[in-house]
């Protein structure tokens, strides 16, 4: 029962792998944090319920340095959602630096023998306070290393709602709505995953007031160590997952259920509070439409047209026009044109002007002609492309 969740968690991580690999190859970065996140959740249970020595002592800070990885590791996955690629720069090194650093400082704790980690994790669980200036390292004590990874993973969820509402606030209109349902799924997996933590806290602390006969927060005391519910809690994070489909087996369709109870909410509220105001939603045709451009680039032809998303995806030419106008609230050409030039100012960023002409990228992108493509560009950034790359290249 220990390790079911790790099985889930393998399970997950292979329908991930099947379902987004060739649409998106940052779906590594996700495994790979599902996956240690689940190990440094097991971690916690071994240490809570004092059992498997052998195996606490395996896992028990050889990890750490990938457990720092972690929230880079999901930060990279988002870029790579939100942007629909994955690349590379030499700043993303920086996301390194926390993972090397606690690397060299346990170099020789990776070098003592067997036995000796295995008194040293003992040691530990016997007494969680106890003083272990001992503990080999180069550039810190352990005392300081347990804290690295929790204030890591804090840090990096605080950047991450930071980036997600100055997407959804500054981007492009696609960028919009993908920064838009990924705020949504985050904020939820994470409530989903909190909620269970806390509720198992105030049990804790219910019974560990009652044994001191005052009241007494309980963490780490007797009532919370050794609980039968513990394990519980590694189970969430897995099933988390479940709640949302479209994140393990994409999205083609439609958005997850969580997404559609939010909208028929929202319509029920309306429905009640507005009389008989009606109210236009977001609907499956907009997601089938932003899945279609998303995925086969079309606008990357010069001849790209809402009669081509209406053969391409089977929907009504008159309800894709209101997806655009109504619910998007942005005429079909100027949505358009923002990907276009999206889609130039990323050749631009690589490196095409160097090989080649403005106008050739411009074609690239879709445009007819370089005076529209001039026209777009400086409607979208208020410049031209020659000044853009003057002050961004």
């Amino acid at each position: 029962m220990i390790y079911t969740s790790i099985l889930l968690i393998f399970l997950i991580s292979f329908i991930l792998m099947i379902n987004h690999w060739n649409q998106n190859k940052g779906i590594v970065f996700l495994v790979f944090g599902i996956l240690f996140s689940s190990i440094r959740l097991i971690t916690f249970l071994l240490i809570n319920i004092q059992s498997d020595y052998d195996v606490l002592a395996f896992i028990f800070l050889h990890t750490d340095p990938l457990i720092c990885l972690i929230a880079p590791a999901f930060l990279f996955y988002l870029r790579s959602l939100i942007y629909h690629k994955t690349e590379f720069h030499p700043t993303m090194l920086f996301h390194f630096l926390p993972a090397f650093l606690v690397l060299i400082n346990t170099l020789p704790y990776f070098a003592i023998p067997y036995e000796t980690k295995l008194k040293f994790v003992e040691i530990l669980l016997v007494e969680p306070n106890a003083n272990f200036d001992y503990f080999p390292h180069l550039l810190f004590s352990y005392k300081f290393q347990k804290i690295i990874p929790p204030f890591i993973n804090v840090s990096y969820f605080i950047f991450y709602l930071i980036y997600g509402f100055k997407l959804k606030n500054e981007g492009n209109v696609y960028i919009k709505k993908r920064a838009s349902l990924l705020i949504n799924r985050i904020m939820t997996i994470i409530g989903i995953n909190i909620l269970p933590a806390v509720l198992l806290v105030a049990y804790a602390t219910y019974h560990a007031s009652l044994h001191e006969n005052e009241f007494t927060f309980a963490f780490t005391n007797i009532a919370y160590k050794n609980n039968q519910y513990f394990f519980l809690l590694t189970l969430v994070f897995p099933v988390s997952f479940f709640l949302s489909p479209s994140m393990l087996y994409g999205e083609g369709d439609s958005r997850n259920k969580l997404d559609h109870f939010y909208d028929g909410l929202k319509v029920l509220l309306n429905s009640e509070s507005g009389g008989g105001s009606k109210t236009i939603t977001k609907s499956d045709d907009l997601d089938r439409i932003i899945f279609f451009i998303e995925d086969s680039k079309p606008y990357l032809q010069n001849n790209f047209s809402l009669h081509d998303i209406s053969r391409a995806i089977n929907i009504p030419l008159v309800r894709v026009t209101n997806c655009f106008n109504k619910q998007l609230k942005i005429s079909f050409p100027i949505y358009r044109n923002r990907l276009r030039v999206q889609h130039a100012t990323s050749m631009l960023r690589d490196g095409a002007h160097l090989h080649i002409s403005i106008e050739g990228i411009a074609m690239k992108s879709g445009f007819k002609s370089a005076s529209t493509f001039y026209m777009a560009f400086k409607a979208e950034y208020g410049m031209t492309p020659i000044e853009w790359i003057k002050q961004n290249l």
